[in-house]
């Protein structure tokens, strides 16, 4: 988002993005935004962890920081 444009502008990534969810948690840390968790465009429950390199434009999967994440609860 440009706010002295009022743009919105695409972000192409370099290499693959998570997939299309909501209900996620993010966070920008630096030059980093880390997602959590959320549901697809089904309802499942994700429970994978992305960091995105704003610098490099490159999406990581990380370790889940809740190993105990159980889809049964």
């Amino acid at each position: 988002l440009n706010f002295n444009k009022s743009e919105w502008k695409e972000i192409k990534y370099n290499n693959k993005a998570p997939t299309p969810r909501y209900g996620h948690s993010a966070i920008t840390y630096e030059d980093k935004m880390y997602v959590f968790g959320g549901y697809d465009n089904t309802g499942m429950i994700c429970g994978d962890f992305y960091e995105l390199d704003f610098a490099s434009l490159n999406w990581n999967k990380l370790t889940s920081p809740s190993s105990f994440f159980n889809n049964n609860n």
